[in-house]
């Protein structure tokens, strides 16, 4: 029986979160179709915006509004800017210790390789962090740009 390594789990985990991310980004765009009274599409024939009519209007209240999230696309920037909020402090302090490492290895060649090894493991780590945050602006402005062409 095979044993499967950190690295390639570690990369199918990224490439999975990079399709649920450019997903959930470009579904709200796709989707946020509106005719011309400036309803949704998605609206039930015949209804009042609003009204019921025995069944309900088939709407669905946003319980994110207030807080100013109005499409799962801000939802998903939101998350994003929590992470990279929480995230890149954490990268500094992950150096910060990495040079520690370093420091306390005092020319010992096991304890280097194990600095160097972690501050390797630190560096990837900020790379994919700040990488997925340029990878989602750019589609972001992609995206942006075909809307702003098309209309």
């Amino acid at each position: 029986m095979k044993k499967i390594t950190l690295k390639k789990n570690g990369l199918s985990i990224f490439i999975f979160l990079l399709f649920v991310v450019v997903s959930f980004t470009s579904y709200g765009y796709l989707y946020a179709q509106e005719t011309s009274g400036g309803e949704p599409v998605g609206e039930m024939s015949g209804d009042e915006p609003g009204t019921s009519s025995g069944g309900g209007s088939g709407k669905l209240d946003n319980p994110l509004k207030s807080s100013g999230i109005e499409t799962l696309p801000e939802l998903v920037k939101k998350i994003f800017d929590i992470v990279l909020m929480v995230g890149v402090p954490i990268v500094a302090l992950a150096i910060i210790y990495t040079g520690f490492l370093f420091v306390k290895a005092q020319g010992n060649p096991d304890k280097l390789g194990e600095a160097r090894k972690a501050f390797t493991a630190v560096v990837i780590g900020a790379a994919i962090l700040l990488g997925s945050w340029v990878i989602a602006e750019a589609i972001q402005g992609t995206i942006e740009e075909i809307k702003s062409e098309v209309s």
